[in-house]
This record gives C-alpha cells, sequence and structure tokens, in this order.
C-alpha cells in the first residue's frame, strides 16, 4: 500500500495466472489525482475486477468509507479476504463472487468505481454503461494503452507504459 493508514504494507498476491495487480507507481499517480479532487475520503468504493484488491485497499487506506470487492475468480476473491484479514479491515469489506455487470444494480450507493478488468476485453465501456449515472459518481478505470473511450466528462487521462488511466464523473446526460 502506497499511502495512508495500511502505507508500507505488502498484499499477498496470487500465484496463479492472469491478475496484474496495478503498479505502485501507477495507484500512487491514481489516488493522487483522486484525492486531489477530494474524490476518496467518506466514499463507498467498488474494486471490480479486484485481483488482490489493492485498488480498494489504497481507498480504505486513504479515508474511503468502506469498500465492495467483486471478482468472477474465487481464489482471487479468498486473497483479497486474507489481505482485508491482514490489513485488519474487514469490518469495512465485502465481497461478491461473480461478473460485476450482475451485481451493479445492487451496489447503488458506490460512489467510487475502480475497473480493472482483464485487458483486451473491452470490459471496462461495457460496464460504464451499466452503471447508474449520478451526480456523486465518480469513474477509474485502467486499460490496454491503445483503448479509445467515448466516455463524457473525463477528468483524467495519462498513460504509463502499456497502461492507460481514464478517470470520470458519471453524471447523467442534461
Amino acid at each position: 500500500i502506497v499511502a495512508g493508514q495500511f502505507r508500507g504494507r505488502r498484499l499477498i498476491t496470487p500465484s496463479h495466472e492472469g491478475v496484474r495487480p496495478t503498479l505502485d507507481r501507477i495507484r500512487q499517480a491514481i489516488f493522487t489525482a483522486l484525492e486531489s479532487r477530494d474524490l476518496v475520503r467518506g466514499r463507498v468504493v467498488c474494486d471490480a475486477f479486484c485481483g488482490t484488491g489493492a485498488l480498494g485497499f489504497e481507498a480504505l487506506s486513504r479515508g474511503a468509507q468502506r469498500c465492495i470487492f467483486v471478482d468472477r475468480d474465487p481464489q482471487s476473491l479468498n486473497i483479497t479476504r486474507e489481505n482485508a484479514r491482514f490489513l485488519r479491515c474487514k469490518d469495512q469489506c465485502h465481497f461478491i463472487q461473480g461478473e460485476i455487470e450482475n451485481h451493479i444494480h445492487a451496489l447503488k450507493d458506490v460512489n467510487l468505481w475502480c475497473l480493472d478488468p482483464p485487458y483486451y476485453q473491452g470490459l471496462v465501456e461495457k460496464v460504464v454503461t451499466h452503471i447508474p449515472p449520478r451526480d456523486d459518481v465518480v469513474v477509474m478505470a485502467e486499460m490496454e494503452k491503445d483503448t479509445s473511450v467515448s466516455f463524457d466528462n473525463i477528468f483524467f487521462d495519462r498513460v504509463y507504459g502499456t497502461t492507460r488511466i481514464v478517470m470520470l464523473y458519471h453524471r447523467p446526460n442534461i
């Protein structure tokens, strides 16, 4: 964890293929951008495609109220649970196994979405279209650098090596 109350703690990482934890320097850039706009403290976060839970735990470390971790892979979700026990923040965490698109309707109080899906599957746009727009909703999406996006209200768009980070206010169209 890069900063906050859990700073310096190393998360358990999986030994199986397919999990790609967000690099520390990218996580630092993400949360610096979010915190500079006061978009972390007190928020309800969803770490979708959570893997190890690094994004959600970073948010909790920096003052998020609670985090819902979602992943279809039971092994990844078990590692995320172990990380919550290790960080002693399990009371701020909720875990859902399954496809995020099937659970968005039940996550009405989430106002900070962290999306880090497997690359080259078009999942960011698919998930964002399912998230109901609200004035207080922010989406942070990590994707492959050459992905084109057609989102409105983007306030952050940067490339770090092979990774592109896009952040947007997900507001209703008026």
